[in-house]
């Protein structure tokens, strides 16, 4: 071999040399990764919390229903019959119960009468003469069973047929009056005003109550 062409051998094996050692230091095709499940993945955003009602759109408070029976008896009035109040407003919840008008009695001038088969008879007197109530009375005459456990009671379960015992437990304040023969109890009604429940008995149980807002007797406004 020539010395021109031992001289090209070193060139071309310099070169393919130089080539290996550039492969080496490039960087390999791989295959990407997946990222792992720990470090590299976005959490989820929390959820959002659930709206609350502020005071402003708190839902009103549940109003009597047309169930005589769930009525409750306080120093304001009886369910949705406030003393004070509408006698044309009340007179439309009575109806809305099934109670029906009745012919006025010995007051004719201020009482209005409502009875029902389903519960205890209700009387409205007007102050005066006005579409202002002054007095409800609850009850009064013979009733039937189904009457009396459907009349309107006290949140302690008094009404019609309760005995002495039971009113005087659950108004340990009140008091008997002999003369009239009713048992009395006074408070503040939510209008601050001072008011009356009273309580009528015969042959020892509650016959007819009434919430005035006058200390005397319902039968005195006639």
């Amino acid at each position: 071999m020539g010395i021109v062409a031992t001289r090209a051998v070193r060139v071309l094996g310099a070169l393919a040399a130089g080539a290996i050692a550039l492969a080496g230091c490039a960087p390999s095709a791989e295959a990407p990764t997946e990222p792992s499940a720990g470090a590299s993945q976005a959490s989820p955003a929390p959820a959002s919390p659930m709206p609350t009602l502020g005071p402003s759109e708190a839902a009103p408070p549940a109003e009597p229903g047309s169930d005589p029976a769930t009525w409750i008896v306080d120093l304001d009035g009886v369910g949705p019959i406030r003393v004070g109040g509408s006698i044309a407003e009340a007179s439309d919840a009575l109806v809305a119960a099934a109670y029906a008008t009745q012919p006025p009695g010995s007051c004719e001038s201020t009482a209005v009468n409502f009875a029902s088969a389903r519960a205890a008879p209700i009387v409205l007197y007007s102050d005066e003469g006005t579409d202002r109530m002054g007095v409800v009375t609850v009850g009064g005459g013979v009733l039937s069973v189904e009457q009396r456990a459907g009349s309107p009671r006290t949140i302690d379960g008094i009404g019609i047929g309760s005995t002495l015992a039971d009113v005087q437990s659950a108004f340990p304040g009140g008091s008997m009056e002999e003369i009239n023969g009713r048992f009395v109890v006074s408070g503040n009604a939510s209008s601050g005003s001072t008011q009356y429940l009273t309580f009528l008995f015969f042959e020892g149980a509650v016959e007819q109550f009434t919430v005035q807002e006058r200390p005397t007797r319902y039968w005195d406004f006639c």
